[in-house]
């Protein structure tokens, strides 16, 4: 049995933030797990919402635990980031919390050719929210003390029309993830990048 852990990154953030609310994706049955985890980076990084430095991917919290007889268990999340090109008022951040529950390495048949997958279950959690003025413009001078009053009403059609965007993507990225396991047949050449951690 092989466990593999790192800790918590603090869960604090703006309380002026808004949440744009939660999807989710379920699913059980058999995949390739390895390759899940990298179209779900690949689709971040190519959104925006992560730099191509893997260095710099933020995984706040990763737990994984092998077991031969009972199935692996992998548990990992994602607060990622994002700035809306056209304004320096908002700020989009994504929270992905991914469970894998009782995984175990199988072997399909496919076209003469043997490839390995996993069957077991999956749960993926995406939150969004709405990180209001993340340069400080408003919490400078005088305007401190009326932040609140302006983010609220002020910018209230301005700020609605942020968290719908950030709702569109969260919804595509949750389809993004959908569409692939939906998926009946396995390819032997697919390739998988090198993102997936291996137990020491």
């Amino acid at each position: 049995m092989d466990i593999v852990e790192h800790k918590h990154v603090s869960d604090v953030r703006d309380p002026d933030s808004e949440s744009v609310g939660k999807l989710a994706v379920n699913y059980k049955d058999v995949l390739d797990l390895k390759y899940l985890y990298t179209l779900m980076h690949e689709w971040l990084v190519e959104e925006g919402y992560a730099p191509r430095d893997d260095s710099k991917f933020k995984e706040i919290f990763y737990y994984q635990k092998e077991d031969a007889n009972a199935g692996n268990f992998y548990h990992w999340r994602w607060r990622l980031e994002k700035d809306p090109p056209e304004t320096k008022l908002w700020k989009y951040e994504l929270e992905i919390d991914t469970m894998v529950l009782s995984t175990k390495d199988v072997e399909l048949a496919v076209k003469g050719k043997k490839v390995k997958a996993q069957k077991g279950e999956i749960e993926v959690s995406i939150t969004g929210f709405l990180i209001p003025d993340p340069n400080g413009r408003f919490s400078r001078g005088i305007l401190k003390k009326f932040r609140r009053f302006i983010l609220k009403n002020f910018l209230r059609k301005h700020r609605d029309h942020y968290k719908s965007t950030l709702e569109s993507e969260m919804k595509r990225f949750q389809e993004a993830i959908k569409s692939y396991l939906k998926l009946e047949t396995y390819l032997p050449e697919r390739e998988t990048a090198d993102f997936w951690r291996q137990a020491p």
